[in-house]
């Protein structure tokens, strides 16, 4: 036995040390109680043994309610977790690790979800066993919500930049390297990019990358922000150049070093289409404006031109009809009726590429027309130019003014002949029929699908150079010397006039092919008959117009043909002498344009009060061309300015017959 002096000290040896020791596990747990983190302990059973004030403020039960109970006793952790969390349990319990640290959701006991960081580590008891497992919990909800909606945030960004055709970059220019909101092959298109510090640059057209370049670093040289435009790297399903638009800013710091380079990159293809769409549809506006001008001027001077060599063409008939046969004297008026009639026709190539000169249209057979006119093409084309005629084997009906489109195809002819020179080699000419289900390529002006007459010029000449090619149809251009004349602008404005288009391939050494398209007409008949005329016996004709000198010199020479003539010199004085014996008229004599009312519209009033009364229209210019309603209406014909005096005697006789 020990003594009881040994027992006594023992003794008081086993109280201090039980005192140290109660007083250590008070001061850690006043450390603990203090910590920012929740303490939990528990036992090799998963039994809490501790649960600390923070534990109980951060899962919402109090000490008193867990001591005791398994963690699995009751819903504390999430459901989705409880398998990976028992793994992690398992390994402490093996002692497969000696702690370890794990995420996980919890749920607080309102059931709200509470995510933590866990530290957890294991305690042996002398014999090896695990005496006590200690958790801390570490909140990370307000973390994680900031996380999430952050993350939130950028897929609204990556989202709506998507749906506005756009993605965002950043530039890193210490690590060369550069990130996308969004796949950057698939917003370029370009499924084979290989990536690379040069992305940026690998994405466009390589015919583009040198200006980007040039415009970045000049960007970069005044530390300014930049927009770019230009060509994707692939075209679209069509063919066509894929247009981006890059915004960029540059992040420098304090000490004036470039450290990153952001932006914003915008799909512009639809864009820039709808941008080319309308400038064409200005330039056509701009277009139509100038033409309408020209034609309102070019029908002014045409107008009051041809009234002066009407009156200079009259003069010389009624000199020769006064004179009688005299051979020196013939010869002057010969040559000032030719000299008239070049002047008439400048004027019909001016009214024609104004595209408002065509005057009365009818339908005929175009083969016709070119069989017709064969001999008169060779003769102004010159003998040594070969012309091949390979015309369609059937008919081929148009309806237009039969003597400009003759002078459309011999303007072409003559261009064709030029561009021959010394060559060896023949002029085609050829016509076949078309359709279109679309609109076709390269024409102007643009056409809508349909059934076309396609006339064809072809020469083996010396070709045009792009150019020259663009110009061609612009007004006294030529590449042979100044002050051609119009040329194919004429054929341009007949063909325009005409409701059609045309078209010019060349290749300089390869030869020119002149193309043209009119409308082919969808009936046998595009004008019914005219209706028939209601008889007269009265020899008295109205003449309308208001230039004097025409005037004296139509009635002068209707009275010398027997007719009795009643004259006005405008459109309402008109109607007052035919209002006065609406029935004692045979036939009418009308200036087109007239001060007042015009000739349609005299014709028109006097149609009404006469049914299908006659009408012989005398103009050197037609406001409008002649509409089907007035051609309908009554006997109607038409005589250009200038005229002779046999064709005015003729054109009488013919519609009152």
């Amino acid at each position: 036995m020990m003594p009881d002096s040994q027992s006594g000290e023992l003794f008081t040896e086993l109280k201090r040390a039980e005192e140290a020791s109660r007083r250590a596990y008070a001061e850690l747990s006043a450390h603990l109680a203090h910590t920012p983190l929740a303490v939990l302990e528990w036992d090799r059973d998963a039994k809490i043994r501790r649960w600390s004030g923070l534990a109980e403020s951060m899962f919402g039960w109090t000490a008193a309610e867990v001591l005791g109970r398994s963690i699995y006793d009751f819903r504390f952790i999430h459901e989705e977790d409880v398998a990976r969390v028992g793994a992690i349990v398992g390994e402490l319990v093996r002692q497969a690790v000696p702690g370890n640290v794990c995420r996980n959701r919890n749920y607080h006991k309102s059931g709200r979800v509470v995510h933590c960081l866990w530290h957890n580590s294991i305690h042996l008891e002398a014999d090896g066993r695990i005496g006590s497992v200690l958790s801390l919990a570490q909140d990370l909800t307000e973390q994680v919500g900031i996380q999430e909606e952050l993350t939130l945030s950028e897929e609204r960004l990556r989202t709506a930049l998507r749906f506005a055709g756009m993605l965002s970059w950043d530039y890193d220019v210490r690590r060369a390297a550069i990130s996308y909101s969004q796949d950057v092959r698939e917003f370029f298109h370009a499924p084979d990019l290989a990536p690379g510090a040069d992305l940026d640059y690998g994405v466009a057209h390589p015919d583009d990358r040198a200006r980007i370049r040039g415009e970045v670093e000049l960007a970069r040289e005044v530390r300014s922000d930049f927009r770019i435009e230009y060509r994707g790297v692939n075209p679209d399903a069509e063919g066509r150049s894929r247009w981006y638009a890059t915004r960029g800013s540059f992040v420098v710091t304090s000490a004036g070093d470039i450290v990153r380079v952001l932006g914003v990159t915008a799909d512009v293809t639809e864009p820039k289409r709808i941008e080319h769409v309308r400038a064409g549809l200005d330039n056509e506006l701009r277009e139509a404006r100038h033409l309408e001008s020209l034609g309102l001027l070019a029908g002014g001077i045409a107008h009051d031109f041809n009234n002066l060599l009407t009156i200079i063409l009259g003069n010389a008939g009624v000199v020769k009809m006064l004179v009688g046969p005299d051979e020196s004297l013939d010869k002057s008026l010969g040559e000032i009726e030719t000299a008239c009639q070049r002047a008439a026709d400048l004027c019909s190539q001016i009214t024609a590429y104004a595209g408002v000169g065509r005057m009365l249209a009818t339908e005929f057979d175009f083969n016709d027309l070119l069989r017709e006119s064969e001999e008169s093409f060779r003769v102004s084309m010159g003998s040594a130019i070969p012309l091949a005629l390979r015309l369609d084997s059937a008919p081929c009906p148009v309806v237009g003014e039969s003597r400009q489109l003759r002078q459309a195809i011999g303007n072409v002819l003559v261009n064709a002949a030029e561009a021959m020179e010394n060559r060896v080699g023949e002029i085609d000419l050829s016509t076949s029929r078309a359709y279109f289900e679309a609109a076709p390529d390269g024409f102007s002006p643009p056409i809508s699908p349909g059934d076309y007459l396609l006339v064809r010029v072809a020469d083996t000449g010396c070709g045009m150079p792009e150019a020259d090619r663009a110009r061609a149809f612009d007004a006294f251009f030529s590449t042979k010397f100044a002050g051609r004349g119009l040329g194919l602008a004429a054929v341009y404005g007949i063909v325009r006039s005409h409701q059609g288009s045309v078209r010019i391939r060349s290749r300089v050494g390869e030869g020119t092919a002149v193309e043209l398209l009119l409308p082919s007409p969808t009936d046998a008949r595009m004008h019914p008959e005219l209706s028939a005329a209601v008889p007269h016996i009265s020899q008295n004709i109205l003449v309308v117009d208001d230039d004097a000198n025409i005037r004296e010199l139509i009635c002068s020479v209707l009275e010398d043909d027997g007719y009795t003539v009643f004259a006005a010199a405008n459109g309402l004085d008109a109607e007052t002498l035919f209002d006065r014996d609406p029935l004692g008229f045979r036939l009418a004599v009308v200036d087109l344009m007239m001060p007042g009312i015009s000739g349609h519209e005299l014709i028109r009033r006097m149609r009404v009060k006469v049914d299908a009364f006659p009408a012989l229209i005398v103009s050197g210019y037609a406001e409008r061309e002649m509409t089907p309603e007035l051609m309908r209406s009554g006997p109607t014909m038409v005589l250009p300015k200038p005229f002779r005096l046999e064709q005015l005697s003729a054109a009488v006789k013919s519609i009152i017959s």
